[in-house]
């Protein structure tokens, strides 16, 4: 488990990653195959694709999965 960026990611199976941040005081959670995204965001500070930020890159993308799953 590792919590950063307000971001908590916890493996549950091969491929799956339950993800829960907090969004507009509420934690909310969702389930994820990014495993680009995981990978991202589990990079080194400072490493970058393509001219961007990987940890950024990959924080940003899984939470707006989880907004996103939480809006419907």
């Amino acid at each position: 488990m590792k919590k950063d960026y307000n971001l908590e990611i916890r493996q549950t199976g091969y491929g799956h990653w339950i993800v829960t941040t907090t969004h507009y005081g509420k934690d909310i959670s969702c389930t994820t195959t990014n495993s680009k995204a995981i990978d991202d965001y589990n990079s080194e500070d400072g490493e970058r694709d393509r001219g961007r930020l990987r940890k950024k890159n990959g924080y940003e993308l899984l939470r707006l999965e989880c907004i996103r799953a939480n809006n419907k």
